[in-house]
Formats: C-alpha cells, sequence, structure tokens
C-alpha cells in the first residue's frame, strides 16, 4: 500500500536506506539532500519504505504544488526491488489531489507511457560508463575532442583540485550566469550549502583548470549509488578559446579510471542540440527521462501555467 507522509511523519533514515539500496538510487533524493535544496518536501511510500517518491511541495496564491528544485535533474520512484511502468502508474496516481498543480522529473529508470491525467515530455540526459582504460575511452572520443585537448595542452592549463567551489561558483555567474534569470542569489547560496555539505560527507570532487593564475573553467561532480554526475561546470572566453573543458572532462575521466571503475559519468543534460553533442562527442550515450504534468488550478491560473 502507498502511503502520503508529511515532512515531519518521514523516518529519514529509513528513507536513506531506501535510496542507497534502490536500483536507481541517486543522490538528488537523500534526505539531507533534499532538506537543502526543498525543506518540507513530503513523500508517497511503499510498504516499509520499499519504494518511496520524493513530493518537492511549494504554496503559492493560496494553492499547493510540487515542482522540480534547482540542482535535481531526476526524482520520481526509487525501488528496492523493480521499477515496473505499473508501479510507476501506482504512485502517480497517489499524489493527493490538493497539489492543484504537478511538474515532475522522473528519473532514466522510471518507465511511463503517459496518461489522460499527465502530459508528458520527453527529457535527456548523456551517460558514459567508465570501463576499462583512459586510452579505450579515449578511443571513442571525437576527432574535434583530441583536437581540443591537444590545443589545451600546447597553451600550459594546469588543473588543481581545491574545493574553491565559491570561486567557480564566481566564474559562471560573471559568464553564463548572466543569461539565466532564474537563477538569483538565493539559488548561488543553496548550491554553496549543497556543496559544503556534500564535501563534508566525502561526495564531491572538483577541478578548476587555470591558464597561468587565471581560473578559467572547473567542474563539480557529486558520488553516489555508483554515479558521477557533473553538477555544476563553468567556464569563460579564454577557456573557450583553448579548450579548457575539453580538458578538464578528459582529466577527471583518467581520474575515474583509476578510482571509479563501474561507476556511470552522468553528464547531466541537454536538451540543448549544441551541448547534446558536445557530451556524445566524448562518447556518451543519451538517456531519457520524463517530466510529467498535471494541472488542475482553477481557469485563469491554469491558462497562465500552460
Amino acid at each position: 500500500m502507498i502511503q502520503f507522509l508529511k515532512h515531519n511523519e518521514i523516518n529519514k533514515s529509513n528513507w536513506d536506506e531506501a535510496i542507497n539500496c534502490s536500483s536507481n538510487g541517486l543522490i538528488y533524493a537523500y534526505s539531507w539532500y533534499l532538506d537543502i535544496v526543498c525543506p518540507g518536501w513530503d513523500a508517497l511510500i511503499e510498504d516499509d519504505y520499499s519504494s518511496v517518491m520524493p513530493l518537492p511541495r511549494n504554496r503559492k496564491y493560496g494553492f499547493d504544488y510540487l515542482f522540480p528544485p534547482f540542482f535535481v535533474q531526476q526524482l520520481g520512484v526509487f525501488s528496492k526491488s523493480d521499477n515496473t511502468e505499473k508501479k510507476v502508474q501506482q504512485f502517480l496516481k497517489s499524489i493527493p489531489a490538493e497539489f492543484r498543480y504537478v511538474e515532475m522529473n522522473l528519473n532514466t529508470e522510471n518507465h511511463f507511457n503517459g496518461s489522460g491525467e499527465f502530459t508528458l515530455k520527453e527529457n535527456l540526459t548523456h551517460h558514459l560508463v567508465i570501463d576499462g582504460t583512459h586510452d579505450e575511452l579515449r578511443n571513442n572520443y571525437s576527432e574535434n575532442v583530441l583536437r581540443n585537448i591537444k590545443k589545451a595542452e600546447k597553451n600550459d592549463l594546469n588543473i588543481g583540485t581545491a574545493y574553491d567551489y565559491k570561486s567557480l561558483i564566481g566564474l559562471f555567474r560573471k559568464n553564463r550566469g548572466k543569461k539565466i534569470d532564474t537563477l538569483k542569489d538565493a539559488e548561488y547560496k543553496m548550491f554553496e550549502s549543497l556543496c559544503s555539505t556534500v564535501s563534508i560527507r566525502k561526495q564531491m570532487d572538483m577541478l578548476s583548470v587555470y591558464m597561468g593564475k587565471e581560473l578559467c573553467a572547473g567542474m563539480i561532480v557529486f558520488k553516489s549509488n555508483n554515479f558521477l554526475i557533473m553538477i555544476f561546470s563553468a567556464l569563460n572566453d579564454a577557456g573557450k578559446k583553448c579548450g579548457a573543458m575539453h580538458f578538464a572532462i578528459d582529466y577527471y575521466l583518467k581520474l575515474a579510471t583509476d578510482k571509479y571503475q563501474g561507476y556511470t559519468f552522468d553528464f547531466e543534460g541537454s536538451n540543448q542540440p549544441a551541448l547534446a553533442r558536445f557530451y556524445k562527442s566524448f562518447g556518451s550515450v543519451e538517456k531519457r527521462y520524463f517530466q510529467i504534468k498535471r494541472n488542475n488550478l482553477p481557469k485563469p491560473l491554469k491558462w497562465m501555467k500552460r
């Protein structure tokens, strides 16, 4: 039986054990992670935490709704036993009617063909299994990636591994972040809190790329459940010109062949064709996951959220 539990009713120890033992567990779904990105989240729980589904909630204009939090690509149903389409449907049908608007991302292992109640949108991420040597991984790189790595090496780029995530966040804000209106001070502070917590838990890797003393690129990876998720990256114009991001990813994948054999490197995106091509150029494969929506808002608000 699937039960709806309010936040204060959730046994977080049992919850985290469920995510840890799930065949499709992801770092986004642990209680401590959800507490940062969506304080007060609720949940659907089957039996004795054999299958669970987090419900990131909020309230606006007097209505409760579910939403995809920042820095959380996928949630959905996590199960110790199976993730059949029937199970996913049962969980979705169990979402309480009090949530007048539902927008959620399922995970790549949640199979769902949609129903009249939910609209469905396909999203893409890209996975690369760490299997074999670094040279074997490089055999699947595109010629463009290999050219950019050589260009970076000629520019004498160097790598730093200190966890100076605030400098990397600053680099992002000065460059690509200027074009992203949805990321405000509150979201950047939230991400800093995430990085602090994940690093304390020893589940974070970070690379910074320098041209001389200038920070020009970098990436942050969260580690959990045999997944290496590139949660964040930053790049400036100088880094673009010298292939710094190609250099950083290749350097990390070399480290991963030594430390994380059998893990899956998740590029965490993207639907954007240019980024998708970039991720595929490292030999990654497309993985799809679904965004679901249910809109039971009153007509004026329903029209605004279409």
